[in-house]
């Protein structure tokens, strides 16, 4: 696994998500080999609000939409 919840444990700081998949996107998620540049990040803070990232040491995570394609697929009854 690669995501956050492998060093959750061990981080303690005011965390900022930036949804780049969801702002820049089709369907929320980024294509493969898509590379996000710092003009996407903006975007992104601009899109989620002025306050989105606004503090020096601030962990940013940023979200793709990949782990999308890789869950299971349920059906909705």
């Amino acid at each position: 696994m690669t995501g956050i919840e492998t060093t959750a444990g061990r981080i303690a700081d005011r965390g900022v998500l930036l949804d780049v998949g969801r702002a820049t996107g089709d369907d929320g998620e980024l294509p493969d080999g898509f590379a996000i540049t710092v003009e996407h990040l903006e975007a992104t803070i601009a899109a989620q609000g002025a306050t989105a990232c606004d503090g020096r040491g601030d962990l940013l995570l940023v979200r793709t939409g990949r782990l999308t394609r890789a869950r299971p697929r349920t059906r909705k009854r």
